[in-house]
């Protein structure tokens, strides 16, 4: 009777070993993939572990209960009206790529908007309001924290004041510039190897104007 307790025992420890390596494998595995997260203390993730680099902050907690408000929402419990956005346009732009758009959301600074951010404070969500699109100066390079990795720039069109837009080293394959304002933009477009066509408002001016381009790209009013 003592042996079989003894050897009961002994299954129970290795089973018990085998489970918590099970565990500790799990456990290293999420740490290996949960970077530190929102560092912004006014976010509703701020502190809390996440992935993507930590770069995306959740703001829509904060709550608007102003029917004036862009971001109105009729079901805030909180109604604080802490994340209330007043612009005189409430259109959204469409931003597809999510680099793109966490890009968006926490660069530069977008006046209407309390937390001086450029986008409706929702990660992920895929829109920015255009309103908030101010940028006279865009960079879409490797060495520009934020912007490596964005292969889709949908919604660019949307920038009325862009007057610079330089991009570098970036995989996109396609790019539509088209908004009736390219006679204000100085573009350069260097080591985009998978870029062919670039629609333009008018290509003779385009290729006139726009010099310091990849050989491969020409442009056309309407890239098929």
């Amino acid at each position: 009777m003592k042996y079989l307790i003894y050897f009961i025992a002994i299954i129970f420890t290795l089973s018990s070993c085998e489970e918590n390596s099970e565990l500790l494998d799990y456990l290293n595995n999420a740490n290996t993939n949960t970077i530190e997260g929102c560092t912004d203390s006014i976010a509703c993730n701020y502190g809390e572990p996440q992935s993507n680099n930590g770069q995306y902050c959740d703001y829509s907690c904060l709550g608007c209960a102003d029917p004036a408000a862009c971001n109105y929402d009729p079901w805030d419990e909180l109604g604080n009206n802490n994340g209330c956005i007043y612009l005189s346009s409430c259109d959204k732009t469409y931003i597809p790529d999510d680099k793109f758009e966490a890009y968006l959301e926490r660069e530069e600074y977008g006046v209407g908007n309390p937390n001086n951010t450029h986008g409706d404070m929702i990660p992920n969500n895929n829109y920015v309001y255009t309103e908030l699109l101010t940028q006279e100066s865009l960079i879409i390079a490797p060495w520009i924290t934020g912007t490596s990795g964005v292969s889709n720039l949908t919604g660019i069109e949307d920038f009325k004041n862009l007057k610079q837009l330089t991009i570098s080293g970036s995989s996109l394959s396609s790019l539509n510039l088209k908004n009736g304002l390219n006679s204000q933009l100085n573009l350069s477009i260097t080591n985009c190897h998978n870029l062919g066509c670039v629609e333009v408002d008018n290509s003779v001016w385009s290729t006139n104007n726009w010099t310091n381009i990849d050989d491969q790209i020409y442009f056309s009013e309407s890239c098929q």
